[in-house]
């Protein structure tokens, strides 16, 4: 064993050599959390990338081709913010197979990577063991250029810490190397925005130099000013994103530092081009905040119970900010509805309010909810068009459902029989990996809803032709389900479950004591069933119920392989109104 540790440290010293000397690692040793790579030719300046989050809702296709235009402008070498993997599970074999997938990613880069921990990398102490074992420590630093660079671990023991054992060896190394040019500091959560000790403490050793700091976590971009120095947070690489622009801090894109003896320069290459570094910064995130809060239309569920002419809403905008907001915007003719106006472009105030009735009518008596919605091409925008953001609401007639007759021979047990043959149909909506749904067969739903005068009965069927199940995962992460019951009030009743061989329940929004949930699972799918007080949502209403929403979410995991491949599956298009059930006309 001597011997083999010998020889792979002679190696690793040559490597070190052929690099001309500008790489000094802090340490030489079998395990290292970089890749082998040959660093670019030396030269007065220097160029390397810094990727964001890939993980925490990660979305499919997008860090490959990262990896891909990282390898087209060919950096020194490639360093990350953290969250590489999607972690938060105790699964030895599934925490492995994510890291031989982005692993298998890295590989295919044309120079080195450095491994920088997130959260999702170091959610538990297995998940921290095993990072030790693959790639070594979890805080470390090296030289490159006469370039200070510190990877700091920022779940060092708990969640948002840096130890004190980190904090000194931090102030040990840069006692260390007062002589370089620059320091630049990697890691996942912006701890300065927490005031963690460890992390004031850094910040104390760096007062007299100069230094450049780079964060992800919040998967939004924003260019802080402190200290005299620029902190960064970058956006994603993949990650949970809405991606409203970079305007906006909302995007995919890695940040391209050039290195110079002056201090760095950074821009943003984002997966189509090439963006300057103050897309967000500290004097223009609250207006970027309270544009987005602004970005949104309410408009009244209009529910049809019966066969008509005419229909109306009221639509509802709101200024968050404190400036006043242009709102412009046209609605899309329709074949058959026609509405009482077409365009708009009024200006609201600094924290006001706008309401706008539109009524809808059509020539002859028809269900308006068989229809296609009618659409709104509208946009949000300050007066001087800084920030603008655009969007296409479509405006949707909703059916009345009716609770029927619970099957007289109904019991709790989670099994369908009572309810007859189901009748299967296709999810209404796929989030997530929309392309891996197959068909009904795959992932298909029946529902049924049920009341008497005292409680309210729900009955689901989902039919997969591939189930998988594992007590390591949350119910969202397997075959599972979400059911949520929105009131007319507009709280909500939401439970999670996954029917595994002792049932999993991981959300439990205001479901009743006295509400049951049975669940049962065969070799192509699961069945469900479920009861509630009426005197409980009635409760919660703080009215008599007359009506309710109904939504059922779905999840379809189909292979423990990869965890990318889950698909979200909803029942109802989700719109204002949608899966309304009315309880006092229930059909017998």
């Amino acid at each position: 064993m001597r011997h083999l540790i010998l020889t792979i440290l002679l190696g690793f010293s040559s490597w070190a050599l052929a690099q001309r000397v500008a790489f000094e690692p802090d340490t030489l040793s079998a395990l290292n959390p970089w890749t082998d790579q040959e660093f670019a030719q030396p030269d007065d300046s220097f160029q390397f990338a810094v990727i964001g989050d890939l993980t925490g809702g990660y979305r499919s296709g997008v860090f490959p081709v990262a990896v891909d235009k990282a390898n087209a402008v060919s950096p020194d070498f490639v360093i990350s913010v953290g969250d590489l993997i999607e972690g938060y599970t105790k699964d030895t074999a599934q925490i492995q197979r994510w890291w031989n997938q982005f692993d298998k990613w890295v590989g295919k880069l044309a120079m080195p990577f450095f491994y920088v921990p997130g959260n999702h990398d170091l959610s538990n102490a297995l998940m921290t063991r095993l990072w030790e074992e693959r790639y070594g420590r979890t805080y470390y630093h090296f030289i490159y250029r006469n370039i200070l660079f510190l990877v700091l671990n920022t779940e060092d023991g708990a969640p948002s810490r840096i130890s004190a054992e980190q904090a000194d060896y931090f102030e040990s190394v840069l006692s260390q190397h007062s002589d370089v040019d620059w320091t630049l500091l990697f890691f996942h959560k912006p701890l300065w925005q927490e005031g963690e000790p460890g992390f004031s403490r850094i910040e104390t050793a760096l007062k007299d130099r100069s230094y450049t700091v780079f964060a992800g976590h919040t998967h939004r971009y924003l260019k802080q000013q402190r200290k005299g120095r620029d902190y960064y947070i970058l956006g994603t690489t993949g990650g949970g994103s809405e991606l409203k622009g970079a305007e906006f801090g909302q995007l995919d894109h890695f940040a391209w530092v050039t290195m110079r003896k002056e201090g760095p320069q950074v821009a943003n290459l984002t997966l189509e081009g090439i963006l300057h570094d103050s897309l967000v910064t500290d004097e223009t995130a609250p207006l970027v905040d309270c544009v987005l809060k602004s970005s949104t239309i309410n408009y009244d569920a209009i529910v049809e119970t019966q066969a008509s002419q005419e229909w109306v809403t009221n639509l509802r905008f709101r200024n968050y900010c404190g400036q006043p907001l242009r709102i412009k915007g046209r609605l899309f003719g329709h074949s058959q509805l026609e509405p009482d106006w077409v365009r708009i472009d009024t200006i609201i105030e600094a924290y006001g309010f706008l309401e706008k009735a539109l009524h809808l009518s059509t020539d002859q008596i028809l269900w308006g909810s068989k229809l296609e919605p009618i659409e709104l091409d509208w946009s949000v925008e300050t007066l001087e068009g800084a920030f603008r953001q655009s969007f296409v609401e479509s405006i949707t007639i909703a059916n009345a459902n009716y609770c029927e007759k619970p099957p007289s021979d109904l019991v709790i047990d989670g099994r369908w029989e009572e309810w007859g043959r189901a009748v299967y149909q296709a999810p209404a909506k796929l989030e997530y990996y929309r392309s891996a749904w197959q068909g009904i067969e795959d992932c298909g739903l029946s529902v049924r809803v049920a009341a008497n005068e005292n409680n309210l009965f729900l009955a689901l069927k989902v039919q997969d032709d591939n189930v998988f199940y594992t007590p390591y995962r949350h119910s969202w992460e397997q075959e599972g389900a979400l059911l949520e019951i929105k009131l007319p009030n507009q709280l909500s009743i939401r439970l999670g479950f996954s029917p595994m061989d002792s049932l999993l329940i991981d959300v439990n929004d205001n479901w009743p004591r006295e509400g049951e949930l049975k669940a049962t699972r065969s070799k192509n799918g699961f069945a469900a069933e479920l009861s509630l007080p009426i005197s409980h949502l009635e409760q919660l209403n703080a009215a008599p119920l007359d009506q309710f929403q109904l939504q059922w979410t779905v999840y379809d995991h189909d292979h423990l392989e990869d965890q990318y491949k889950g698909t979200k599956a909803l029942w109802q298009n989700p719109f204002p109104g949608s899966g309304t059930f009315f309880l006092q006309k229930t059909k017998h």
